[in-house]
């Protein structure tokens, strides 16, 4: 008989990670090498340096170390993958650059099912929208915050359409925005992960995959592996 057609995931139209251009080429493995990377558990004191070679930025917010993580790869038999990718960097609390949580969300929500190069203008053209600053280049800008976000009136709001947002990400972010200007809700770090994703799951727009990237990269928790990632599948 007819084979059986495998249904769609509605999690993959809602919240799949960002287009990349050849990324079907990659070697799973890779992804997953590269994924890993966050799933290590090990400590050391703050302040301690990478060895030579190892990532600079080798402390992550919530205290475990690159350098561990990456003795914990090679020993895995991932050295050469390492080698030929390098490990990844992580925010340090002395960045000047890193995003606040709701900017990190924000950005996560205008870069779903978008190329890099495309979402990377509309994400610029959003922060110059919110702020008001036409010189704003790349990163992120400390006055995109929830409370201006929230406080577009309704011309401002359409205006997103034409910079790119369609209007269901424009209700996403707004929802963003609103709960975020909750105190109650914005207590992330105090969360288990287990709370953090039933936290943040319930912010219209953000699934398991975009809570697993914030969890990895912007609160830099370790022992995340997302499953749900069809490159990891």
């Amino acid at each position: 008989g007819r084979p059986t057609k495998v249904p769609r995931v509605k999690e993959e139209t809602v919240d799949s990670p960002p287009v990349v251009p050849g990324v079907g080429k990659r070697d799973p493995k890779d992804v997953i090498a590269y994924r890993e990377v966050a799933a290590v558990v090990k400590k050391e004191p703050a302040g301690r340096m990478a060895p030579e070679g190892s990532c600079v930025r080798n402390v992550t917010r919530s205290g475990w170390s690159l350098s561990d993580a990456e003795k914990h790869l090679n020993a895995a038999g991932l050295e050469e993958l390492i080698k030929r990718h390098g490990m990844p960097t992580f925010y340090n609390e002395e960045d000047i650059d890193k995003p606040s949580h709701f900017q990190s969300l924000a950005k996560a929500i205008v870069f779903q099912q978008l190329a890099g190069a495309a979402a990377s203008t509309i994400w610029r053209r959003f922060c110059v929208h919110v702020s008001g600053d036409e010189s704003f280049t790349t990163g992120h800008h400390p006055a995109v915050t929830c409370e201006r976000v929230a406080a577009l009136d309704a011309e401002k709001a359409l205006e997103l359409c034409g910079i790119g947002i369609s209007r269901q990400k424009a209700s996403y972010l707004r929802d963003l925005a609103a709960k975020f200007q909750d105190p109650a809700f914005c207590n992330l770090e105090e969360l288990s992960d287990a709370d953090l994703r039933a936290r943040l799951l319930s912010v219209k727009g953000v699934g398991p995959w975009t809570v697993d990237m914030h969890l990895m990269f912007t609160m830099h928790r370790p022992d995340i592996l997302p499953v749900g990632d069809l490159g990891v599948r």
